[in-house]
């Protein structure tokens, strides 16, 4: 009984931390952000795929890009004024600094408390 009983301890055992670390794959990615350049009634502006050009022209591996607009800033509603949209991109965490002399900033600045992220992510257009 003993025996069967350290054999199935041992395999459970085993598949926990064959598990573990895949909860913490992502621990390695950091998110950061460029305003794209829209301007309101005149577009779009630089599409993920062009500010992702920029991170991986600079050896910048990106993982996943996302569209997204400030939430935490005021502007003006009136045409030939710029937006809030940025691009997000998932970068790794030792290409940071890199990527903040592209003009890239870490999207955590953007927080301001545990229910605001300080973006939305929309549809890409």
């Amino acid at each position: 009984m003993k025996k069967l009983f350290l054999i199935t301890s041992s395999a459970i055992l085993f598949t926990v931390c064959a598990c573990a670390p895949a909860i913490n794959a992502h621990k390695n990615i950091t998110l950061v952000y460029i305003n794209n350049g829209a301007i309101q009634c005149q577009g779009h502006g630089k599409s993920g795929d062009v500010t992702a050009a920029i991170l991986e022209k600079a050896h910048i591996n990106v993982h996943a890009t996302q569209c997204a607009r400030l939430t935490n800033i005021a502007v003006i509603t009136m045409c030939g004024s710029p937006a809030t949209n940025i691009n997000l991109h998932e970068i790794n965490t030792k290409d940071l600094a890199a990527a903040q002399l592209l003009g890239f900033k870490n999207v955590m600045t953007l927080k301001t408390n545990n229910n605001n992220k300080g973006y939305e992510v929309l549809k890409c257009k």
